[in-house]
């Protein structure tokens, strides 16, 4: 039983790092920051499996192809949070982890 929480606990905190690691990519889009910096790759990287799935499907939409600005970070945010309710729920991990 205890393996089981454990295992849950650790995929809500993946999931909890890849949902910051999306917010803060959705905050530095707005600075001028060279494509070259080691830091923004890295967190491309972590970002880019998350968020590449949902722009493909929202550029199959006709608002998707005439949208000024993406929305796939508050889209990848919400499946996030929702995934993570689901699991917290599924392996029994208390929602102070699972809110993180």
């Amino acid at each position: 039983m205890q393996v089981f929480y454990v295992l849950g606990l650790a995929i809500v905190i993946v999931l909890q790092i890849i949902k910051y690691a999306v917010i803060l990519r959705a905050l530095l889009s707005f600075l001028p920051i060279q494509k070259e910096n080691q830091f923004i790759n890295i967190l491309r990287q972590v970002t880019e499996p998350v968020l590449v799935p949902i722009k493909t499907v929202i550029e199959r939409t006709a608002w998707g192809k005439n949208a000024m600005f993406d929305i796939s970070p508050i889209i990848a945010i919400v499946l996030i949070w929702f995934v993570s309710a689901v699991i917290s729920n599924i392996f029994k991990v208390p929602p102070t982890f699972s809110s993180i």
